[in-house]
């Protein structure tokens, strides 16, 4: 591990001053022709918190893009374990890289994320990383954490969805700032000609979607407000499964 990263223990938040005049001096330089293998190979060596993040985040992007695009049977209940081990992990890796960035789950992450190799390789997407409209944003991003964090206080939400993959990162945040279990993604825009529905594990059971909406309260989360469309959309997708409440937040608006 870099000599300037301390071993994880969870720790208070660092001031909103101390974070943004430091984050900047974090080193940052994965690129975007990254494939599953050089993101795994990034989160085996590199020990750098912000590449670090980013690697998480782009191996959650490829492996669901990668289930969304399954053609053939394949085992689903092993995927969701994956799937599910992968936001938990990443959810308190994020959380925790936004409190203090100098304490940091590295090992740990590595530890659970490492031994599922051969099954992500074998589902991920063989595309490449696709750019995030919040990288390099984590200032916005934990402005938004803190104040919706605030404005939360009272109010009980049963589930997160973020949008894929814009929106996994603050929604991955809030779910461990929230201590919220329940996390289910979505996805709307894609690479490929499917862009005008919403999207889910190829191979999830008919009534995934519904079995996890129904009668919840639920935080929605996107990146970016371009046309309005994407929010609409899903929003109306959620409403046809029965959602007791939907509150739609937005990174930038």
């Amino acid at each position: 591990m870099s000599k300037h990263y301390k071993e994880y223990t969870k720790s208070e938040k660092i001031s909103e001053g101390e974070f943004k005049s430091n984050i900047f001096n974090v080193n940052y330089f994965i690129t975007y022709d990254s494939d599953i293998k050089d993101l795994l190979k990034n989160i085996e060596k590199n020990s750098d918190p912000r590449n670090f993040k980013e690697a998480l985040l782009r191996i959650n992007q490829l492996y669901y893009d990668g289930l969304i695009e399954l053609e053939k049977q394949e085992n689903w209940e092993e995927q969701e374990e994956i799937l599910k081990k992968l936001i938990n992990t990443s959810s308190e890796f994020i959380g925790q890289f936004y409190r203090n960035f100098n304490y940091v789950p590295i090992k740990k992450t590595r530890e659970i994320i490492l031994p599922l190799e051969e099954s992500l390789i074998k589902y991920s997407s063989k595309l490449k990383a696709k750019p995030r409209h919040l990288s390099g944003e984590e200032c916005n991003i934990r402005d938004f954490a803190n104040n919706l964090e605030e404005k939360l206080k009272h109010e009980n939400i049963d589930l997160i969805i973020p949008i894929m993959s814009g929106g996994f990162e603050p929604a991955a945040l809030l779910k461990d700032w929230l201590a919220i279990d329940q996390f289910l993604p979505i996805r709307y825009s894609s690479r490929t000609k499917k862009d005008d529905s919403v999207l889910v594990p190829a191979l999830a059971p008919e009534d995934y979607i519904k079995e996890q909406i129904k009668g919840k309260n639920i935080l929605l989360i996107d990146d970016i407000k371009a046309s309005g469309k994407t929010l609409h959309d899903v929003n109306q997708f959620l409403k046809q499964n029965f959602p007791k409440k939907i509150r739609c937040e937005i990174v930038k608006p």
